[in-house]
């Protein structure tokens, strides 16, 4: 197996302040299990605790069955605060942000689909986002938020597993709503949210004109298109008003669309909220049928603002890999086997931590940005850094002999 060329001393250096960052509020009696877990993660990227546990030594128990039991333990412990990780969590990320400008935020409601399982705690039922049908299987509903820290380099701010059947949440909104906050706060009111198709009705899309939150969201196109009015006062559907949209300005085939095509903009405002300037931004992509329609509060008063605001949406789905993918595919999140709601939900937030501190290690001039570069991609010009700092951070810890790994474990 290759190893990266990075000694194990300079990437502990880089490696330990994230991880004293995230145990900030934990009981020193949870400590040494929050850090196992994470190295372990990182170690041996496994969605399995026993896996996890096959890495530690005796001080964690005497056999593999006693370190796997512990490690279950810490995952379903009462005294373990949830929210006190999710707030180191917060405040981690929060440190290595832009001291200026607009902060992207990238929220995502996907699933976790179980459709085998029949026992595990507060099974909901969910649409399999990964069937091509479509189907409604058992399962679990999981929201995301990321953050943008610089084109392309996106990590999880908030990552919470939930459950409709629980008895421990209202409603699918509550949940959005309160992660949205929470990561908003992050940014220091500079936060601007990203949303796919669907954010664009409901109580999400009034609580963020209600609070008066940046956005950028992608409009749905149809029969039952939303309602706008345009500055003459007229009230239009967004279909009619896409055939009589000019489209004046060329998306240039560069390094962030990578698309040629044909956009316009317009300024519109929404029937119910008369006094929010906004605008409509459509852009026909080559070897798309239907155009691309952004609703959003910045102001586009030039054609580069425009084109920033479809490379802004594009990030996400115009990267081969980017963390919303990669924290399914590169830990096989789906195939956990815990059966506890409680164990589950800790469990899930720290493999989202685990994709964090891979993202806030990737940071430019870093050790994490050389350790990447030891493992080449696939193909050309294909991102895939996250993978290949996962694989070079696993090879560099399953290169240690037992002793080194066991004590980098326990903390200094």
């Amino acid at each position: 197996m290759a190893v990266s060329s990075i000694p194990i001393g300079r990437f502990r250096r880089h490696l330990e302040p994230l991880l004293s960052g995230l145990a900030i509020g934990v009981r020193e009696v949870h400590r040494q299990g929050l850090r196992a877990i994470l190295l372990g993660l990182l170690r041996l990227p496994s969605p399995y605790v026993s896996d996890i546990a096959r890495g530690l030594g005796e001080e964690f128990g005497p056999s593999l069955d006693a370190r796997e039991h512990r490690l279950v333990r810490f995952l379903g412990s009462p005294k373990l605060r949830l929210d006190r990780l999710k707030a180191a969590l917060r405040r981690v990320v929060a440190a290595a942000l832009p001291a200026q400008g607009r902060v992207y935020l990238y929220g995502d409601l996907s699933d976790l689909a179980k459709p085998h399982a029949r026992r595990m705690q507060g099974l909901d039922w969910v649409k399999d986002g990964s069937d091509p049908g479509g189907r409604i299987v058992r399962g679990y509903w999981l929201n995301e938020v990321y953050v943008e820290l610089d084109p392309y380099r996106v990590v999880p701010v908030v990552f919470e597993l939930f459950s409709l059947r629980s008895g421990e949440t209202l409603s699918q909104t509550n949940v959005l709503l309160r992660g949205m906050e929470e990561a908003f706060q992050v940014t220091g009111d500079r936060g601007v949210f990203v949303f796919d198709r669907g954010m664009d009705a409901g109580d999400i899309f009034e609580d963020l004109l209600g609070k008066s939150r940046d956005f950028i969201i992608r409009m749905q196109v149809g029969t039952n298109s939303r309602s706008l009015l345009l500055d003459d006062g007229r009230q239009v559907t967004i279909a009619t008003l896409l055939k009589h949209l000019a489209l004046p300005e060329m998306l240039y085939d560069d390094a962030v669309l990578r698309r040629i095509g044909w956009m316009g903009w317009s300024r519109v405002r929404l029937p119910d909220h008369p006094d929010r300037p906004l605008t409509l931004v459509v852009a026909h992509m080559q070897g798309h049928d239907h155009p691309l329609v952004l609703l959003t509060t910045l102001p586009v008063l030039h054609h580069r603002v425009a084109r920033h605001i479809v490379a802004v949406y594009l990030r996400r789905w115009n990267a081969d890999e980017d963390s919303i993918r990669f924290v399914k595919q590169g830990f096989r999140l789906e195939k956990y086997l815990v059966a506890k709601l409680r164990r589950m939900k800790t469990w899930v937030f720290l493999i989202g931590a685990a994709t964090a501190l891979l993202g806030l290690l990737h940071r430019p001039r870093s050790v994490g940005r050389q350790m990447a570069r030891d493992f080449p991609a696939f193909k050309k010009h294909v991102r895939t850094w996250l993978y290949r700092l996962l694989r070079a951070v696993s090879a560099l810890l399953l290169s240690l002999s037992p002793k080194r790994y066991r004590a980098l474990a326990c903390g200094p």
